[in-house]
């Protein structure tokens, strides 16, 4: 028994020492207790900074050659335990600690430097340079002593800039024995700040400037945290525009032609930069479009016509944070004029009438009519009548778009509902209440309405989001006219002697004029709004944050209507960078033509004599006194067409021979309202005859009349009316 009990120890010692295999027991693998790993990862990493007294907790990863975490113990060495020692567990004691395997206490030690490595079966980690400092009561930013001084206060987009931190304990600087600062910007897509940029000191930071806008950037050190610092990328100042490499911007181009336009775009340090979100908009969508998110923008003629194309900074896309908003416009514009093709475009004119305000019982309806056809002979055919929920008072159908909503004002229906109408393309009618009024204007985007509503006690002015259907009111009385600028931003509204500017970043201005105001028209490039008072015409700037007036134009008359034309005259030094842009003011017995020149940025020259193949001055159309009811311009800014309200026929003015003359209607009716198809070759007029009749505008003849057959006003079952309701609310959709 005792040689079997010797021989049954020597084996079970047998097999602890050369493991269970050796003994031919069981499948299981070779297990070893504590593998060595190929690589340490310490965290953290690279550099930190602890205060006297203070503790910290390092980490480890061992990993073996494949990538794979393992567990093997793991012992932590400090190059200088006076300064820093780290216990078993990793915690690690700005001093000295009581005990390694059971820390309890951390007695400070002094300040320094010490390097922390993790050691695992004779492999090492990387070292970890841990600062050890006094305590921290402060930390202020700075310009590095590497850098120049900011122009213009801010950092051009692109660019880098290099910012330092000092820390101070008690007043004294302390930043040599902080070690790394941590750093970070409010908002990261503005600036991107990095501390691993190679030449960077530990107390510093490089800034990459990303996007324009504001931002403030903080370093903290210990406990101590910077006071937010402001930093500001700068915003755009200039744009000029160039159209394929050229600096010629008035173009007469092909029909189905694309050009190539750039933006040249000038920070407020003169830095020129690039990639910024610019809006490009056309005056006539319908015939010449514009697109584009940057410098880079695409023209394309789609349709016989003319426009003016701008880019744009428009916030909040562009100069994105600033208060007040600092919306920067082109000092130039692109003229496109787009010839003609064999076959006439096809367009919608809408004809409603007003006729149903004072009847009781009466249902308005709208009538579509298609142009579609040869300018001599066009069918005209007019199609279905659509009903409408009230009586309409206006309609007006954006240009600056080129599909969109046909917009109603109302302020009376028998149904004792009242609010705008949108007559979408398919032909159906939304009504809606929180919106009633004379429509003044409509965005160039097609998604904002200024609705005045004056008819009501509240006497309040509306804008209306044909995005969201909602409506926002604004305490404006008697509102009478409004525009708004290329780019959709703001709107400038006149009611009486006041002048209100709405915008979409900011609150509202209101602007003393010092007498009543009877129009408002923006200049193409659209940096300033024109606004007529009695015989004055005045420029507002709408470049800036406060509206302040340009010089003043006096006119012939007092003004009733003004209007932009698609007009420009080069200027040299350099040419296509400045140009004389015009518009067209009304007033009784003729017109004047008003010249301005933007210089730069928000500055404006009103040239009186520019030159002799400018458009300046007053125009006597010689058919004496006159009341202006309606002005229409060309898209391609040839000629002006005028309805007056005691005159039996359309005055019009030609912008190129400065010849004067007047269109009268067949069977001697009288105007009523007229719209122009976006190239300008017919007029449509609505008459005194229950007529709209189609005007060649080439040739200056009454070519073709439409009738309606009473049924632009309904019974409740759908029958016509006694009463014949004519048609004096008419308008044209692309």
């Amino acid at each position: 028994m005792g040689r079997l009990r010797f021989h049954a120890l020597a084996i079970a010692v047998y097999c602890l020492i050369f493991g269970l295999s050796a003994c031919g027991g069981g499948s299981s693998s070779n297990v070893v207790a504590n593998p060595t790993p190929a690589i340490i990862t310490l965290a953290p990493t690279l550099k930190t900074s602890l205060e006297l007294g203070k503790t910290m907790v390092f980490t480890t990863t061992p990993e073996d050659a494949n990538g794979n975490v393992i567990t093997t113990p793991v012992q932590f060495v400090s190059s200088n335990s006076a300064v820093v020692t780290v216990a078993s567990s990793g915690l690690a004691c700005a001093g000295t600690w009581n005990s390694l395997s059971n820390p309890q206490i951390c007695t400070p030690g002094q300040t320094g430097v010490a390097q922390i490595t993790a050691v695992a079966q004779g492999v090492s980690s990387p070292s970890t340079t841990v600062y050890v400092h006094q305590h921290v009561d402060k930390v202020v930013i700075s310009a590095a002593p590497s850098q120049n001084p900011l122009v213009a206060n801010c950092i051009s987009k692109g660019h880098t800039f290099i910012f330092q931190a000092n820390g101070f304990s008690q007043g004294t600087d302390i930043t040599s024995t902080l070690g790394p600062f941590r750093w970070s910007a409010a908002n990261a897509s503005v600036l991107g700040l990095s501390t691993t940029t190679p030449g960077l000191a530990t107390n510093q930071a490089q800034a990459t400037a990303s996007t324009i806008g504001l931002t403030t950037i903080s370093a903290s050190a210990g406990s101590a945290n910077s006071i937010a610092t402001p930093v500001t990328v700068c915003p755009v100042q200039s744009i000029s525009l160039t159209v394929n490499g050229s600096t010629e911007t008035n173009l007469t181009e092909p029909t189905g032609t694309t050009i190539s336009a750039t933006a040249i775009t000038l920070d407020t340090a003169g830095t020129n930069i690039t990639g910024v979100p610019l809006t490009w908009s056309s005056s006539n969508a319908s015939s010449v479009t514009a697109s584009g998110l940057t410098n880079t923008g695409s023209i394309a003629t789609v349709l016989p016509g003319g426009a003016t194309v701008i880019a744009s900074c428009t916030p909040p896309t562009c100069n994105p944070g600033f208060q007040p908003s600092l919306p920067v416009y082109p000092t130039n514009v692109i003229r496109v004029v787009a010839g003609q093709t064999s076959a006439t475009p096809s367009h919608t004119v809408l004809v409603t009438s007003d006729g149903c305000a004072n009847l009781a019982g009466c249902v308005s309806t709208i009538v579509p009519i298609n142009t579609s056809g040869g300018p001599s002979s066009p069918p005209n055919t007019a199609g279905a009548a659509i009903n409408l929920g009230a009586t309409p008072n206006s309609l007006v159908i954006p240009v600056g778009t080129t599909v969109g909503s046909a917009f109603l004002g109302t302020d009376f229906s028998q149904q004792n509902t009242k609010g705008l109408m949108v007559l979408t393309t398919s032909g159906g009618v939304t009504q809606f209440p929180s919106a009633p009024g004379k429509v003044l204007a409509v965005s160039p985007n097609g998604n904002l309405v200024i609705v005045s509503d004056t008819a009501d006690t509240t006497n309040q002015v509306y804008l209306f989001n044909a995005t969201t259907n909602t409506s926002t009111p604004f305490s404006i009385i008697g509102a009478t006219a409004a525009a708004f600028s290329p780019d959709s931003m703001k709107a400038f509204v006149v009611a009486g002697s006041n002048l209100y500017i709405i915008s979409t970043q900011d609150a509202l201005q209101i602007v003393p004029l010092g007498a009543a105001a009877s129009g408002v028209a923006f200049l193409p490039e659209g940096g300033f709004a024109y606004v007529a008072t009695g015989a004055t015409v005045t420029p507002w700037q709408t470049c800036s944050g406060a509206s302040v007036p340009a010089q003043t134009i006096t006119t012939s008359g007092a003004s009733q209507f003004i209007q932009p034309l698609n007009v420009v005259q080069e200027v040299p030094n350099p040419p296509g960078f400045n140009q004389i842009q015009n518009l067209v003011a009304v007033d009784s017995p003729g017109i004047d033509l008003i010249a301005a020149q933007v210089n730069a940025p928000c500055t404006l020259d009103i040239l009186s004599n520019p030159g002799a193949a400018a458009l300046t001055g007053f125009f006597n159309l010689g058919r004496g006194s006159f009341v202006p009811k309606q002005l229409l311009v060309s898209s391609d800014g040839s000629k002006v067409y005028i309805v007056t309200s005691n005159l039996s026929v359309i005055l019009t003015f030609d912008l190129i021979t400065h010849a004067s003359s007047a269109i009268a209607l067949s069977g001697g009716a009288t105007p009523l309202a007229a719209a122009l198809t976006p190239d300008g070759g017919l007029l449509y007029v609505g008459a005194s005859d229950d007529q709209v009749h189609a005007i060649d505008t080439n040739a200056g003849v009454d070519i073709q009349q439409v009738t309606f057959q009473r049924n632009l006003c309904l019974d409740s079952v759908g029958n016509p009316l006694p009463t014949v309701c004519l048609p004096d609310i008419i308008a044209v959709r692309p």
